[in-house]
């Protein structure tokens, strides 16, 4: 019975490793940074670490109940739930959807739509300025606070009339959005994106 007890409370903790994944991918977007522990890590990796341990713990009963030929049924099935679980999870989504989805969620709250099309439209308009003089960015980045959400202003690019600013470096990876003032937006070719319109996208690259 004991033994029982054990293998489903290492089932249950599997499972939930695998539903904090999103979460802990959707407060990072929230945050506009992703969630890191020491020294430097992405945080999804404790509970990656977690599931692999129960994961192995969980195969040693199913290898002691063959030998024993007793409680195989719970065991196999502990296993199961918890490889499925991860199996389905990767299978049906990408987890940096939940950070792009978070990013969303806190650029919905605190700028809106109309702001992101007005900023791209003036660095669009000014970009040589921007470009040339840094006085200028600082300016630019008192008027849109949003650009302060992460340490410095982050970067913006203009390819083909759409307007892209992101933070990020290659340890962490590049996260932000892409506005086209006078168009649409465009799949991206590397990285997640989340369109929310024609002409605005979230984006994240994986370096």
């Amino acid at each position: 019975m004991r033994s029982n007890k054990k293998n489903i409370i290492l089932c249950l903790i599997g499972v939930l490793c695998v539903g904090s994944i999103p979460v802990i991918e959707y407060v990072g977007g929230r945050l506009c940074f992703p969630l890191i522990v020491p020294p430097l890590l992405p945080a999804q990796i404790i509970p990656y670490a977690i599931w692999l341990f129960v994961a192995v713990m969980l195969f040693v009963t199913v290898v002691r109940s063959l030998k024993e030929k007793k409680q195989l049924i719970i065991s196999c099935t502990g296993l199961l739930i918890t490889i499925a679980s991860m199996w389905i999870f990767h299978a049906s989504f990408n987890p940096l959807t939940f950070f792009l989805v978070g990013m969303k969620t806190r650029f919905v709250k605190k700028v809106g739509y109309a702001t992101m099309r007005e900023f791209a439209k003036e660095v669009r308009l000014e970009q040589e300025r921007y470009f040339e003089d840094p006085n200028s960015l600082k300016e630019l980045s008192e008027r849109y606070t949003f650009l302060n959400w992460v340490f410095g202003s982050g970067n913006f690019y203009i390819r083909d009339d759409v307007v892209e600013h992101t933070w990020g470096s290659p340890l962490t990876g590049h996260w932000g959005f892409q506005v086209s003032p006078d168009g649409t937006v465009k799949d991206i070719e590397r990285g997640r994106f989340l369109r929310v319109s024609k002409d605005i996208q979230f984006v994240c690259y994986e370096d």
